[in-house]
């Protein structure tokens, strides 16, 4: 698992840090709205549906990159509503 922040390419890094870039590439984008209570369990679950259910029945490919979750400006844990989009590579 990595976690990783979205930096200018011309930025410094804090110490420990690594810089990777996420090549382009075509995602499906899969939306969780979480529910405000615990966020390990709801995105345990929607990891389960998505990559148990939705990306086969998709019919889609799934690609060889990285997979990500994008917790972006929107995203407040205990606020009911709430999203991260689960990015999964895929060919064209």
């Amino acid at each position: 698992y990595m976690a990783g922040v979205g930096v200018r390419p011309e930025g410094s890094l804090p110490a420990g840090f690594v810089r990777k870039t996420i090549p382009a590439a075509t995602y499906a984008v899969f939306r969780v709205t979480l529910d405000g209570t615990a966020l390990h369990p709801q995105m345990k679950a929607a990891m389960a549906t998505i990559w148990g259910n939705l990306v086969p029945a998709s019919g889609l490919n799934v690609a060889d990159g990285p997979d990500f979750e994008l917790y972006d400006g929107r995203f407040a844990p205990d606020r009911p509503g709430t999203v991260v989009d689960v990015h999964v590579p895929v060919a064209v």
